[in-house]
């Protein structure tokens, strides 16, 4: 029997997670503004291959995790609780490109809007459509995990040359 106390438990659950992956997701873009860039450029020009590349990988570390989690063991359990998060880490990597690229085209809409506003922006308008049930859950998110996974082990692999005036992710 579901209570009315379940159903509040469930929605703060809800709005919690995406309060805090819009937060995560800002915090990546402005904190690693070189490796966002290069996946926004990434997402934009090969969106298709990017994805493609994204579901292959998911597919495969996820299957190693999970199998890596099944096991009895506590310390293979911990492998695969690490290599899980690993992934999850590399799609929000890659998901700050997508972020941007949102941001980015908010303020063409608005030119009014400063950059971080653009970008806030941006994250809500990735982070939300998450929440809608069936299409949110079973289509969106998951296409927008693979896609972050893509182009963030693409941007984590890039041999970065460091500038000494790095460009602003935004004007």
């Amino acid at each position: 029997m579901t209570t009315l106390g379940d159903v509040w438990a469930t929605t703060a659950l809800i709005v919690g997670f995406s309060v805090c992956a819009w937060a995560l997701l800002l915090c990546l873009a402005l904190l690693f503004q070189s490796r966002t860039q290069f996946s926004k450029e990434l997402i934009e020009a090969k969106a298709g291959k990017t994805l493609f590349t994204g579901l292959l990988i998911t597919l495969a570390v996820g299957a190693v995790g999970v199998v890596l989690l099944s096991m009895p063991n506590g310390v293979v359990k911990l492998g695969g609780w690490i290599v899980l998060l690993a992934l999850m880490a590399l799609s929000f990597t890659g998901t700050a490109g997508l972020v941007a690229l949102a941001g980015e085209r908010v303020q063409r809409l608005d030119s009014g809007l400063s950059g971080y506003g653009a970008l806030s922006r941006g994250a809500m308008f990735v982070v939300l459509p998450a929440v809608m049930p069936i299409l949110g859950w079973f289509l969106y998110l998951p296409a927008v995990f693979c896609l972050g996974v893509g182009a963030g082990i693409r941007a984590i692999r890039r041999k970065e040359v460091v500038a000494t005036n790095p460009e602003p992710l935004m004007l």
